[in-house]
This record gives C-alpha cells, sequence and structure tokens, in this order.
C-alpha cells in the first residue's frame, strides 16, 4: 500500500520495450495519482483507446520533463 501511495508506477515499456507509447501514456494516465489528471470517465478512456485502435492521435499526453520533476 505505501508504495502506491508513494511510488510512481512503472511504464509498461520497462517490462515490455514494444509497448506503443500511446497505449503506454493511456495506461498511465489510468494510473495517475491525481484524480483531476487522470480520464473523467469510462467512455473518454475507451475512446482514447479506439483512437488509438485506428491509429489516431490519443487525446493523453506523456508528462513533461518539468511535471516529472516536480513529482
Amino acid at each position: 500500500m505505501r508504495q502506491v501511495v508513494d511510488q510512481d508506477p512503472e511504464p509498461p515499456s520497462k517490462l515490455n520495450r514494444k509497448v506503443d507509447q500511446d497505449l503506454e501514456t493511456i495506461c498511465l494516465k489510468c494510473l495517475e495519482k491525481e484524480p483531476k489528471r487522470r480520464y473523467a470517465s469510462a467512455e473518454a478512456v475507451a475512446e482514447d483507446l479506439e483512437r488509438w485502435l485506428r491509429h489516431e492521435p490519443v487525446l493523453a499526453r506523456p508528462s513533461s520533463m518539468w511535471e516529472r520533476g516536480i513529482k
């Protein structure tokens, strides 16, 4: 439980380098600690996953270096 509270999740690509960057971004957005940084609904997650499946740009975005540094 302490690890969940204190540490950011491991990026999926760290476990499998073949994981697509956009899919990883979607996954990490789902796991954000701050609720306001997560998707607003399951429907929003589904829409981004559908965009990814159609090879369209996803709305999720990776954290900037500045944001990661703040964490």
